[in-house]
């Protein structure tokens, strides 16, 4: 085995780790905050530190490999994607993070279940679970068309964010009673979208890595021709 064959397939496995380790965070912090478990919400304050270790140590590893190994065609893209990707992934570790700060800050005061329901939480988050399960299939199968469909998933999480927006908006309207605990779970809701983005662009990587596509050019592109039409 190369050297650089052995230093590819480590930054694989350690991204791999990465993602399972920030994916279990999303787990985490969504059952905090639906069962208002303080347990669960303390494990992913303390695994936090983990994830930015994570990112840091792949950024370096990354960094290195370009300087000291030159990899070109598919193994340069497989290092520029993931490079990218780990930033992506620390910020939905973040988005974990806010969720369980959140618990932790409501402890005496948990937050409704019937806000929950109202405001699509569960839903969309399973929604966004099924995307993560996803972007790892695709990343570790090389299997590009279901890196596609986390597009159609992604479209569907702002459906049901648009929904959960209509009945915000009546509920700030209709209800004064906990003004803090509906500003709140707008956040939280806010982040489970983002993060639907954020594994979106996650796929976008894989297709470059494994198709040389740059889909976020073609976007650019798309939305440039609509502004001339």
């Amino acid at each position: 085995m190369s050297h650089l064959t052995y230093q590819l397939e480590y930054v694989n496995t350690t991204f791999i780790e990465m993602m399972e380790l920030v994916r279990g965070q999303l787990i985490m912090s969504a059952n905090s905050l639906l069962e208002n478990n303080m347990e669960f919400a303390e494990e992913v304050l303390r695994k936090e530190s983990r994830v930015n270790a994570f990112e840091i140590n792949l950024e370096k590893e990354c960094e290195n490999t370009i300087a000291l190994f030159q990899p070109v065609a598919s193994e340069l893209r497989f290092i520029l994607s993931t490079s990218r990707s780990v930033a992506e992934l620390e910020r939905i570790g973040d988005h974990a993070e806010f969720t369980s700060k959140a618990v932790v800050e409501f402890k005496d005061n948990p937050f409704t279940e019937n806000y929950l329901k109202k405001f699509y939480y569960q839903e969309m988050n399973d929604l966004t679970l099924n995307m993560f399960n996803n972007v790892i299939e695709s990343f570790e199968g090389k299997n590009t068309s279901l890196a596609r469909h986390i597009f159609l998933m992604d479209k569907e999480l702002n459906k049901l964010y648009k929904k959960a927006l209509i009945n915000f908006h009546l509920e700030i309207r209709e209800n004064t009673n906990r003004p803090e605990e509906l500003l709140m779970l707008y956040s939280i809701c806010s982040r489970v979208l983002r993060t639907g983005g954020l594994l979106t662009n996650i796929a976008e990587e894989i297709i470059f890595y494994l198709e040389a596509e740059v889909l976020k050019h073609q976007k650019m592109k798309a939305k440039l021709k609509e502004k001339k039409d």
